[in-house]
């Protein structure tokens, strides 16, 4: 058996030391040295099992390249023996047995000894059917290449071997463990229709689904799309077409059988999917199948069957098509649907700026966006009518100011921000050290307010000191213990101003100290070090 590297060995010591020491992610609630001790122990032995599962795959890998195939399948075994429960690891030593050590029935007893131990694993079921299918394609090909005589009897067992009678058995076993689980029957078809031979299996696959689950929208879109891939398979456009309209026919008769919603949302995406799909004959799209799709979607729509997303995707064909005034439409229609969601209203208010309405009409949408959607995700509102009513010079925008820094936290901070910068460009500095001292007499200012403030101080032909040390005193005054940089900011504008007092960098140095901890005062101590000797990247 191959050992394994030192470097291994020493991460794995390592990790499991980490885990040892780390603490509880549940910070918050207090725990008993022994629950430490607990934890500790419990982390340690994830990690060493990760590590583990990693170098006896490694191991493998190595010996696979060395052609020691007896030693591979013993680490597999030894692993499995540990690993039961890891369906991965299942299949990864099945495959090397298939693929590489070209033993088929090993394979085999190794993903039925991994679906004992793991009845619940689909991803086992579905390579169980791969490698029965594989198996048989290999023996078709074998049976091609050698044109071996077989006696009569032997030719019927051969048969059904290479028909995949065996991968047949197979699915039926995996649905017998998934009875109701029609996505699950549905995931064998992607797999049988990669194999030419089994198309009888797939129509058989198709029966059973329609039979075990005739009114789920699953089955319908399954059946549709089987006309879809058909129709991608014809170059004459007369016969392409009546495959197409086959597969309307099936969600047709689908959306008056089953009452979900969400045979709308297949119906829908089947029909993108035929206006977006390429066939092998380069040919313009026929205009009926975008009518079709819109016709769709408004059938949908009157069902109240439309999601957000689908809204979006309504609204991205109408524009690609040219529709402004639909897309207009559909919004409206969306936020009736959907009025909590908060893009579906952005992409009204936008879509009706480019229609140049009058101020007043985006006002009162924006109004009755802010009465449906949640205040704390409405910032993207915030941002847009603001920027709508500066650009349009607005005699509003000062009033809608004042209402975002009222509103929510999550709204209040950055709309304060914007409000500093709009006053600055249009009313200049002195206007905005007012704004600035009333927000800080206010109370719960972010922090980005007072660094736009030090800048637009800053920008001045001659930076007054005072002020500029007034905003330092109040950064490090409300975000002090949680920022080195603001100390160290602080300190190389008294070190650099005309007006600076370097004299009290120490003063100012020794404040950061107490009020800092941890790691932040390691990273204060480093970069004021660097910037005494001259060597912090300013």
């Amino acid at each position: 058996m191959q050992h394994c590297h030192p470097s291994d060995m020493n991460m794995f010591r390592l990790s499991a030391r980490q885990s040892l020491s780390r603490p509880s992610s549940n910070s918050g609630t207090p725990q008993s040295h022994h629950q430490h001790e607990v934890i500790g122990v419990s982390n340690c032995l994830q990690v060493q099992e990760r590590i583990f599962v990693g170098i006896i795959i490694k191991s493998g890998m190595l010996c696979a390249l060395q052609k020691e195939k007896t030693t591979v399948s013993k680490l597999f075994t030894r692993m499995l023996q540990v690993h039961t429960r890891k369906p991965d690891l299942w299949i990864t030593a099945a495959k090397w047995e298939f693929e590489d050590n070209l033993n088929h029935e090993n394979a085999r007893h190794l993903l039925q000894k991994g679906l004992r131990f793991n009845p619940a694993s689909k991803q086992l079921w579905l390579e169980y059917y791969r490698m029965e299918l594989l198996f048989a394609e290999k023996l078709r090909k074998r049976k091609q290449i050698m044109e071996a005589d077989l006696l009569e009897d032997e030719d019927s067992v051969q048969d059904a071997v290479l028909a995949g009678s065996v991968a047949a058995v197979v699915y039926r076993q995996a649905l017998q463990e998934f009875p109701e689980d029609v996505k699950f029957a549905l995931s064998f078809l992607p797999i049988c229709q990669l194999f030419d031979f089994a198309k009888n299996q797939e129509e058989d696959i198709f029966t059973q689904i329609q039979k075990s689950f005739p009114d789920r929208p699953e089955t319908f879109d399954a059946i549709a799309r089987r006309h879809i891939y058909k129709a991608s398979t014809i170059e004459d456009e007369e016969l392409k077409e009546k495959e197409i309209q086959k597969c309307y026919d099936v969600f047709e008769d689908a959306v008056n059988k089953v009452a979900e919603g969400e045979i709308w949302g297949l119906y829908i995406q089947a029909c993108l999917d035929l206006v977006e799909m390429k066939f092998p004959k380069t040919t313009p799209l026929p205009e009926w199948r975008i009518h079709k799709l819109l016709e769709v979607f408004d059938d949908a729509a009157k069902k109240e069957a439309v999601t957000p997303a689908l809204f979006e995707k309504w609204a991205e064909v109408l524009t690609n098509v040219g529709q402004i005034k639909e897309l207009l439409k559909v919004y409206d229609l969306a936020t009736t649907h959907h009025p909590k969601v908060v893009t579906l209203w952005v992409h009204r208010l936008q879509v009706l700026i480019r229609t140049v309405p009058t101020e007043e009409k985006v006002i009162a949408v924006f109004h009755e966006a802010c009465k449906h959607v949640p205040k704390k995700k409405s910032l993207p509102l915030w941002r847009l009518i603001l920027d709508f009513c500066i650009s349009n010079q607005s005699d509003s925008t000062t009033t809608l100011f004042e209402k975002g820094v009222s509103c929510h936290s999550s709204v209040s901070g950055p709309v304060k921000v914007l409000y500093l910068q709009w006053i600055y460009l249009t009313a200049g500095i002195s206007k905005t050290r007012d704004l600035y001292k009333r927000f800080m007499q206010a109370g719960l200012v972010p922090l980005q307010i007072i660094k736009e403030y030090i800048k637009m101080e800053m920008a001045q032909a001659k930076p007054k000191m005072k002020l500029l040390r007034q905003a330092y005193e109040d950064a490090v005054s409300e975000f002090g213990s949680t920022n080195a940089d603001l100390w160290i900011d602080y300190i190389q504008l008294e070190q650099t101003h005309p007006q600076g007092r370097p004299e009290d960098a120490g003063n100012i140095h020794f404040r950061a100290v107490k009020c800092l901890e941890g790691e932040l005062n390691q990273q204060f101590i480093t970069k004021y070090t660097l910037l005494q000797t001259g060597h912090l990247d300013v």
